[in-house]
């Protein structure tokens, strides 16, 4: 803090709730006596030029009038003594009064009144610590870079999809450019290879002929067919994704990234004689066959769970049930004599409507027969299969079926990061995992289930986690809506990006001069923000502030001291620990020559 600086204090008596203060508060015991707080701190620190007590702090005439005693000051720095619960929102309405000053809180209410209430010299000695233990760390303050991202006003949506087709016309019709990407010749993803989509029975042509006709008569839309996508980097707002187009070589940029490039279909690999035996297909191979109007031979027979929840993809494909129900179904509806056998670990079908899907299964007479993961079914055979044997757990009994199809049930796994193109605007240690294979993407899973750790980026339908068509398309227009908040802010800078608080704490701070290059923050970071570059003959961290979210890791893990939150430096740390143990009660001046000494013999000994 400069000598030129000066700073202001606001206590909230919070209506009574930390001090009685006027009588007509119908508060009859004084919790902590700011009265004698504030006489405490105008005696302590010079460069405090006023110390204010309001009956509260939250409300919207609060606001104003702080920011007329801040400008009547001219202070640079404020320190807000109020609850925690309300330190956003006191945030927030100085910022809309023009506000720039820095500001820093002390929770005088939950942490001090509300809990030592009946200890009315306790409770206020502690705010006493509390306020000089803020004030000097507020002293030591810095002041984070915030840096502009520059917001391009497009989208990029990877994968057409029904979760990418529902996201560009969303989009669209908000009046937002969409780069649509989709390395297949036409749009529609796997769902062109089925039969019917469930539960509603539509060809694929039908469901998607909305979506197709949206994006193709909206000239905001960019679709790029037979598209190979190389490579997107950048930072929120402002990102560029490289792709090949026949022999041409196109980039785009976007201020937002939307992945919906699907999943893959898992492949039965040496089991129940897939391969080996004739009448045994793949789930895809049977809706192959039916969109040819080929005959399937009875009786038929459905295995569930097929390559999934087992030690390698331990997580429920969600969509496997529902399928083999529309397959079933579609099979008994055509030919009312062929007999139709599910055999289930358990059937999967969340919600009215796919209740009623099995319940209609069941009254067309297909029959369910559940069995253990430790004791699944038996195929036998020899050139073709014959039957399956298979010990009925509801029944307590061995059974056996002759059947002269097996459809094997496997789920969706995600598409292999080809060439890493998605490595710069994902976190490859925050992921999903599936097994010894390919990772799904990490993503918010409570209130922003679209949303991944980086800032613009999101995911929707099955690139996120195995869902059916019509959760898809929900999925995409959500995204779609993200998306629309993230560019809709005009003032939109780096300070706002960050998932955990209304605004960013600090972004990290280099000395290039005293780094090491030893690694040791970019191994440690939870949002991949540190990284090495070179310069000047040797390697040094470089932060992203647009990934830094403030957290500290790597200023723990700094051997050096090369490293810190401008906002909470290691001289502010030292500071607060001084001012809470060193010297209570002393009468010394807070800011003597004696005082600034133990300071930073205190900030060094953190140092090291």
């Amino acid at each position: 803090m400069e000598k030129t600086e000066q700073m202001i204090c606001f206590l909230c008596r919070c209506h009574g709730e930390v001090d009685s203060g006027h009588q007509d508060l119908g508060q009859t015991e004084k919790r902590i006596d700011l009265e004698f707080v504030r006489a405490r701190v105008m005696a302590a620190y010079s460069f405090v030029k006023q110390v204010k007590i309001f009956d509260s702090l939250c409300m919207d005439q609060d606001f104003s009038e702080m920011a007329r005693h801040i400008r009547d000051c001219c202070a640079s720095r404020v320190l807000i003594c109020a609850c925690a619960s309300k330190i956003d929102e006191i945030r927030l309405g100085l910022k809309k009064q023009d506000m720039d000053a820095m500001v820093e809180f002390a929770d005088v209410r939950e942490g001090c009144a509300w809990i030592h209430q009946g200890r009315h010299g306790f409770a206020t000695e502690k705010a006493c610590d509390l306020v000089k233990m803020a004030i000097v760390s507020l002293a030591e303050q810095g002041v984070s870079s915030f840096p502009d991202p520059g917001i391009q006003p497009s989208v990029l949506v990877v994968g057409a999809g029904p979760a990418g087709l529902a996201a560009a016309a969303a989009l669209a019709r908000a009046g937002i450019r969409v780069h649509l990407v989709e390395k297949a010749e036409q749009p529609g993803g796997m769902l062109r290879l089925l039969h019917t989509v469930g539960p509603g029975n539509d060809t694929p042509k039908a469901y998607l002929a909305s979506y197709v006709e949206a994006i193709e008569k909206n000239p905001l839309v960019t679709a790029y067919l037979s598209a190979k996508l190389m490579s997107i980097h950048g930072d929120p707002g402002c990102f560029t994704a490289r792709m090949i187009v026949g022999q041409k070589k196109i980039d785009v940029k976007a201020g937002a990234v939307i992945l919906a490039m699907g999943a893959r279909a898992v492949l039965p690999r040496d089991v129940y004689g897939y391969r080996e035996l004739s009448g045994v297909i793949s789930a895809m191979e049977l809706e192959r066959n039916l969109n040819k109007g080929m005959a399937i031979q009875g009786p038929v027979a459905f295995i569930q769970c097929v390559g999934v929840r087992d030690e390698n993809r331990p997580y429920c494909s969600a969509i496997c049930c529902p399928v083999t129900l529309k397959n079933a179904i579609q099979i008994k509806t055509d030919h009312p004599e062929t007999r139709v056998i599910v055999f289930h670990r358990d059937m999967m079908c969340p919600g009215v409507e796919l209740e009623r899907y099995y319940r209609r299964a069941r009254g067309l007479g297909i029959v369910f027969i559940r069995f253990d993961a430790a004791t699944p079914p038996v195929v036998l055979g020899k050139e073709s299969i014959e039957k399956i044997q298979c010990l009925d757990t509801s029944m307590g009994r061995e059974i056996s079926y002759p059947v002269k199809t097996l459809v094997l049930s496997t789920g969706l796994a995600p598409h292999p990061n080809t060439n890493g193109v998605f490595d710069q605007i994902t976190l490859a240690g925050e992921t999903q995992k599936d097994g010894a294979f390919q990772d799904f993407f990490s993503v918010k899973p409570l209130m922003n289930p679209v949303q991944t750790d980086v800032p613009g980026v999101l995911i929707c339908g099955s690139a996120r986690w195995p869902v059916l068509a019509d959760g898809a398309a929900t999925q995409g227009e959500a995204a779609a809506m993200k998306a629309l908040i993230f560019l809709g802010d005009k003032g939109l800078d780096s300070q706002g990006l960050s998932q955990f608080r209304e605004s960013k704490f600090a972004i990290a701070r280099v000395n290039a001069d005293r780094c090491s290059g030893c690694g040791n923050c970019v191994a440690a970071c939870p949002f991949e923000a540190c990284r090495l570059e070179p310069g000047n003959g040797r390697y040094h961290c470089r932060v992203n502030p647009f990934r830094c979210t403030g957290c500290g890791t790597c200023v723990a893990v700094c051997p050096n001291n090369s490293i810190q939150l401008p906002e909470q430096t290691s001289r502010a740390i030292g500071a607060m620990l001084l001012t809470a143990f060193g010297e209570q009660n002393t009468g010394v001046e807070e800011n003597s020559p004696d005082r600034v000494k133990k300071q930073k013999r205190a900030a060094r000994g953190i140092e090291q």
